[in-house]
């Protein structure tokens, strides 16, 4: 297996903990996107929890990159 295959699937191991930690406080009646919203609006600001996950600086722009992505779909 190649280094770059490897360092993908590090990478999609991360991103899926990270999925796992979100289902988790995921309630029944919430899409993903609602959840991530309920999150960010929380008392707090989303962004404390990076640390909290150990992620690059790649990772974490990533991440915005996410959920911008995920705002600007729900305001359409």
């Amino acid at each position: 297996m190649s280094n770059q295959r490897r360092q993908q699937r590090k990478k999609l191991n991360k991103q899926l903990k990270i999925l796992e930690q979100i289902k988790a406080l995921k309630l029944p009646e919430e899409s993903f996107s609602e959840t991530v919203t309920r999150l960010k609006n929380a008392k707090g600001s989303i962004k404390e929890c990076f640390g909290l996950w150990k992620l690059s600086v790649q990772e974490e722009q990533t991440m915005h990159r996410a959920i911008n992505q995920g705002k600007q779909e729900t305001t359409l």
